[in-house]
């Protein structure tokens, strides 16, 4: 039974972070200021919840404009481009209420103390693209659970595939930063999971799209699209051949050249699909 939603745990876990990093900061910046411990601690609880503000508006930022699909080039502006608002925002705001709560004399005491906050807003967003690229790996829980998961997928096929739902997909929406794509079944090659993401591979690129591979796999069309891995969905036009590889494992060798893997339980669902 669960006493706590994802939403409360959150607020508890992100109020506990900033109850810790409001502590460290009272007790380790204290002593390089030499003022009353009650105004370091109002100066630190300032800075925590900026810190907090400014991370959940980094994570929106870099979730609705779908970062982890740009080109690198960009990528590296965008993340660049958040740490300098994010800096700013912390350092002139963290100023600024600092000054309207103890005063402009005191606030002042705090300046020496610019170049430390800089560069643990720099650690801040170090996490936040470590968080981003590392977000693949929460897919699998660990490669104990991946096999244990597909081996029940295999001794289990998923029956209910061929419930094909009222109202099917035609096409997907995906936003890339500023731009919406509108990707049409035809062209998608195949859909990989990664993380709390799917990603949509087509000729002309990957898209990132937030849904989980079952939405997929329940609404795209049961005769065009074939879970073959807990992992892939694929598009059987764009299938050249399949191979074997490793004993009895098959692998999918598309038209473009990708291979992708094949479960037991994909290989018999691909079979049916292509009435073999």
């Amino acid at each position: 039974m669960k006493f706590f939603s994802e939403n409360t745990l959150k607020i508890l876990r992100y109020s506990l972070m900033c109850l810790v990093y409001t502590a460290l900061h009272t007790i380790i910046f204290g002593k390089l200021v030499l003022l009353p411990v009650q105004m370091t601690a109002v100066h630190a609880l300032i800075h925590a919840l900026l810190f907090g503000v400014t991370g959940f508006l980094s994570g929106v930022a870099v979730h609705f404009g779908n970062y982890r699909s740009l080109p690198v080039f960009q990528k590296i502006i965008n993340y660049a481009t958040l740490y300098v608002l994010g800096t700013l925002l912390c350092l002139g705001g963290g100023y600024l209420l600092t000054g309207f709560i103890l005063g402009n004399e005191k606030a002042a005491l705090f300046v020496p103390l610019i170049p430390a906050l800089a560069f643990i807003a720099l650690l801040f967003f170090v996490i936040l693209l470590l968080h981003d690229a590392l977000l693949p790996l929460r897919q699998t829980g660990g490669e104990l659970v991946e096999k244990e998961n597909e081996r029940k997928t295999d001794a289990e096929p998923d029956e209910n595939r061929e419930e094909q739902p009222a109202e099917a997909l035609e096409r997907i929406v995906v936003r890339v930063g500023q731009k919406i794509h509108v990707i049409l079944l035809p062209d998608i090659l195949y859909l990989q999971s990664d993380g709390d993401y799917v990603q949509i591979h087509t000729p002309k690129g990957r898209y990132l799209k937030e849904q989980t591979m079952k939405y997929f796999e329940l609404h795209l069309p049961v005769r065009l699209f074939v879970r073959v891995h807990r992992s892939f969905i694929v598009n059987v036009e764009h299938i050249s051949r399949i191979e074997l590889f490793e004993k009895q494992n098959q692998l999918i060798l598309l038209k473009d050249g990708q291979r992708i893997k094949m479960s037991v339980a994909g290989y018999k669902a691909l079979r049916s699909a292509l009435g073999l």
